[in-house]
């Protein structure tokens, strides 16, 4: 499995990258191929938090475009979300 980064997602989604086209057409093969691939959740807040900060990009991505980039990339079905579970929150409790 793949699992993908936050600069690969920004580059994907932000048309106005130099590495744009290699980037976003990594990310359509993977989605079009049928292996499992997969995005961390943090990489998804910091490809939300990345693209849609007027300091970082003028102009920014709307909170609504890139928060449909995400459904998009989340309608494939063969993406997996990798993530902590609860069980990891309650680790941390008790050290």
């Amino acid at each position: 499995m793949i699992a993908i980064d936050t600069n690969i997602l920004v580059y994907s989604h932000r048309e106005d990258s130099v590495f744009h086209k290699p980037a976003f057409e990594a990310i359509r093969d993977l989605a079009e191929s049928g292996r499992m691939w997969a995005i961390p959740w943090p990489v998804i807040h910091e490809f939300l938090a990345i693209t849609t900060h007027p300091k970082i990009y003028s102009p920014p991505t709307p909170l609504g475009d890139a928060i449909a980039q995400v459904k998009a990339w989340m309608d494939c079905p063969a993406l997996s979300l990798i993530g902590e579970t609860d069980e990891v929150y309650f680790r941390y409790l008790q050290a």
